[in-house]
């Protein structure tokens, strides 16, 4: 999962040049802050696991932690395929706007293949590769408009 969301990463300049309407901004940075958060959380919950680990700490401090962790780490899974279906459609969402505002075409994602790639391809896919997939063929797209089916 990290490669997508370094794509996310370095091309999100991009996205936000293609930005037409100034609510998309805010739709789009707000869900990429809060899952930026939400790796925080998980990457402090890794490292203070493994600092417990290799340290002798005392039982009173790992127990908490212990806790913690197994708490909050569900809850970081769940926000964070939660947040990555929500930024990618908001990125759709603008792709096509801004296809329609540049090009004067209307071009469409298929709901129904961003919403089950997770599930018809490999559990540990996300949206995000479908998002990926939709802009490698956006030329293609753009050129050749008909209504996608799956």
């Amino acid at each position: 999962g990290l490669y997508q969301y370094l794509w996310l990463i370095f091309n999100l300049k991009n996205i936000s040049s293609m930005i037409i309407k100034e609510k998309d901004k805010y739709k789009l940075n707000i869900p990429i802050i809060a899952l930026a958060i939400v790796g925080l959380l998980s990457s402090i919950n890794l490292v203070c696991f493994d600092i417990f680990k290799t340290m002798d700490v005392p039982d009173w401090v790992v127990l908490p932690h212990l806790v913690f962790g197994l708490v909050i780490s569900p809850i970081c899974i769940i926000a964070g395929l939660a947040l990555t279906y929500i930024i990618t459609y908001r990125i759709l969402r603008i792709i096509e706007r801004y296809t329609k505002y540049k090009y004067d075409i209307e071009i469409t994602h298929s709901e129904m293949g961003w919403l089950f790639c997770p599930v018809f391809f490999v559990p540990m896919f996300s949206p995000m590769f479908y998002t990926i997939y939709f802009i490698y063929t956006y030329k293609e797209r753009v050129y050749n408009p008909k209504p996608i089916t799956i």
